[in-house]
């Protein structure tokens, strides 16, 4: 039960780890994408 609960939350902090650059990356396109519309 212990080792079951251990591996929910790493799994749980992976996913969070993945939304994190998931988000970062989009923001990046977006923010690239803005740049060049402005030149």
């Amino acid at each position: 039960m212990f080792s079951d609960k251990k591996q929910n939350t790493q799994l749980l902090f992976i996913d969070i780890f993945a939304f994190k650059i998931h988000l970062l990356h989009n923001m990046k396109v977006i923010f690239n994408f803005s740049t060049q519309n402005k030149i």
